[in-house]
């Protein structure tokens, strides 16, 4: 047996971004419990989540988390193989920053990485000589397989979901093997990271409506949207595990770590409406007294009348759907398929059942007009008037591993480089966005957002003014009920903690004057 060391580094923020999200590593501690229960012996290093409250400067980033002498430090002596979760693309610098450091510190100790971008750049992330191997998508059998090789000496060459270099020349082994039983897999390993940090931080991508956890019931997305990476990270597939497998899952965290809110992560985890009402009927028989939400969209499809009832039924608080665009020139240049009609219907039902709805949008495209964007406009003020709740605006992002990157790198219009990662960033800064569309610039995409939401907003609570007093109360008391209470409960929280910070430092000085 090996011993193994997985570190989720330290996050980067933009000095000016919305709000952070702290949201536990779940893809890193689903392969530290598979490893574990395969015998071999794993140590987590969540840099993230250990250093919350450590912030330093990275050029005009802040930088939250450990710093890389402490995450060298916390590795330890004794240690076969070192893996670093490199989910987003806009993590790569820090990510290649600290496998150079770790490699310096550990010269002969094999580095992994994976996640979205290394999987879809392993070439130019092996390219680097910090990396030694490549995860690429679904990484639980390929760990196991690369580290029972590896402990053992033997030969990778043919592992399937593996990139490395050899003999100086860079081996792809596309992913082909997909896990269908996903009822085999261990619960995600939350006991091996510092998950109260989490809960008590109250940054999910939802609303924290109590002590809450994130959940994936299912993987992958049949779809294949040009803007997404779901289909080089998990292939065109959607696969989802028993029902029962599912609510164990929340019956064990609700016992053991008192969880009473459940988010799902899924990409869309209602598709298949017998799956979604045999799960809603699972957690009604059990009488599980717990919320849950779908922070993370879903399709609208299978949304009907007996679905909602169900999902209200069972404690589902807030539901949001992705209709991306208003405009239906646009939809079908992304290959979004979905008819707008359901989202509005299904938006509607959720909302007579006391549901918060919120709706994701994409303004920026590189195809886009500013009529494109104006009918993204008039669907977002539709849905104000039929009440759903708020909305998501994000400016277009070229996310390696979407078929959209791969048609701006062909052309030629993006370079690999620190400066492009960075700007990833800005996809959740209301301040800057990077214009991907010929004609319109940087300030007035992001003044285009902020417009967005001003429309949506100002038309939401003028037909709704109860619900403004709602907020303004529910913020004043530290109550969630949307993502955009939560992102002022979080503003005004980081203002109590700048205040008490000052007032600690005037203190101090006071006392140094005195004496």
């Amino acid at each position: 047996m090996a011993n193994i060391v997985m570190i989720n580094p330290p996050q980067l923020y933009t000095i000016t971004q919305i709000a952070s999200v702290t949201v536990p590593p779940i893809g890193a501690a689903y392969i530290v419990s598979y490893l574990r229960s395969r015998g071999h012996t794993v140590k987590m290093v969540d840099a993230f989540g250990q250093g919350m409250e450590k912030f330093s400067q990275r050029g005009d980033f802040h930088l939250r988390g450990l710093t890389f002498p402490e995450i060298v430090d916390h590795i330890g002596k004794d240690v076969d193989l070192i893996a670093i979760t490199n989910l987003f693309s806009h993590a790569w610098p820090v990510v290649r920053d600290l496998s150079r450091d770790i490699k310096e510190a550990f010269p002969g100790i094999p580095i992994v990485t994976g996640g979205i971008h290394p999987t879809a750049l392993s070439e130019f992330v092996l390219s680097h000589g910090s990396i030694d191997y490549v995860v690429l998508g679904e990484g639980e059998q390929t760990m196991l397989e690369l580290l029972t090789r590896v402990s053992s000496g033997r030969d990778v060459s043919d592992l399937d979901g593996l990139a490395f270099r050899q003999n100086g020349k860079t081996v792809i082994n596309q992913k082909t093997q997909l896990i269908d039983d996903l009822d085999q897999l261990p619960f995600p390993a939350y006991e091996a990271l510092p998950i109260s940090n989490y809960i008590e931080a109250r940054s999910p991508h939802g609303a924290s409506r109590g002590r809450w956890l994130p959940l994936i019931a299912t993987r992958g997305c049949p779809y294949t949207c040009t803007f997404c990476t779901a289909e080089k990270m998990w292939l065109p597939k959607w696969r989802h595990r028993t029902v029962e497998n599912v609510v164990d899952e929340m019956e064990h965290w609700y016992k053991t770590l008192r969880i009473t809110d459940f988010h799902f992560e899924d990409l869309t985890i209602v598709l298949n409406k017998e799956w979604a009402i045999r799960f809603c009927d699972e957690i009604i028989r059990r009488d599980l007294r717990i919320s849950w939400q779908m922070p993370n969209g879903t399709r609208s499809e299978s949304v009907d009348d007996e679905v909602i009832d169900r999902l209200q039924a069972s404690g589902c608080t807030n539901i949001t759907f992705a209709p991306e665009s208003g405009s239906l020139r646009t939809l079908k240049r992304v290959k979004k398929e979905l008819d707008l009609e359901n989202i509005v219907s299904a938006s509607k039902r959720a909302i007579n059942k006391g549901m918060v709805v919120c709706a994701f949008f994409v303004i920026g495209f590189p195809h886009e007009t500013i009529d494109d964007i104006r009918e993204s406009f008039r669907f977002m003020r539709r849905l104000a008037k039929v009440g759903v709740n708020e909305i998501s605006i994000t400016t277009f992002t070229a996310l390696p591993g979407a078929r959209l990157f791969d048609e701006l790198i062909d052309s030629g219009k993006i370079e690999l480089n620190d400066e492009f990662f960075r700007e990833l960033l800005y996809m959740s800064d209301l301040s800057w966005a990077p214009s991907w569309i010929e004609g319109i610039s940087d300030k007035r995409i992001a003044r285009l957002r902020r417009w967005g939401y001003i429309q949506f907003f100002a038309l939401s609570y003028m037909y709704r003014p109860l619900r403004l007093l709602k907020t303004f109360w529910n913020v004043l008391r530290g109550v969630e009920e949307t993502k955009l209470e939560r992102v002022a409960h979080e503003k005004l929280s980081s203002g109590r903690k700048i205040f008490a910070r000052l007032l600690k430092r005037e203190t101090r000085a006071a006392k140094g004057v005195s004496s």
